[in-house]
């Protein structure tokens, strides 16, 4: 089994037995059981809303690495990204990546109604930030009140 290069498809693990992996966690916990939680993984997966790297919030399971396989009861790479040294301004660099966003934006965009929810972070402000550059005059973002929050809420005339 394999984690296909970029994490589209995820394979895990039970550390003792790497023969005992599956695509679905849950199955495997269902399967084995778990004695405890793994603090590193519940830790980051509230710091950056995901478990980083192989790890699970679930002590003795691990995900297999993107661009990974289980062979011979190891993990190890089947691919890697090669990264070529080119060397160009800052300027020029800057604004090709600014191409290559906008690119992106307006082939993930044409023809389609924009919601852009935004965390606070700087990925969801910059693709907020081109959407205003490439449309203008369309708006992005909207508020949404949960029940909760409106219950919170001290409205008066």
């Amino acid at each position: 089994m394999k984690s296909l290069k970029f994490g589209e498809q995820i394979t895990y693990y039970q550390k003792s037995d790497l023969k005992n992996n599956s695509k679905k966690l849950s199955d495997l916990i269902l399967r084995n059981g778990f004695k405890k939680f793994n603090l590193e993984g519940i830790t980051s997966y509230f710091s950056f809303r995901y478990p980083i790297g192989n790890l699970t919030m679930f002590e003795g399971y691990k995900k297999v690495p993107c661009g990974s396989k289980i062979k011979n009861r190891k993990t190890g790479n089947f691919w890697y990204p090669k990264f070529k040294e080119t060397k160009i301004s800052f300027e020029i660099a800057k604004k090709r990546v600014e191409e290559l966003l906008i690119d992106s934006i307006k082939n993930l965009t044409k023809d389609k109604k924009i919601a852009i929810p935004l965390s606070g972070g700087v990925d969801s402000s910059l693709i907020l930030a081109l959407c205003r550059k490439i449309y203008p005059k369309k708006k992005f973002t909207h508020t949404v009140l949960v029940f909760t929050e409106m219950m919170n809420l001290n409205i008066q005339d």
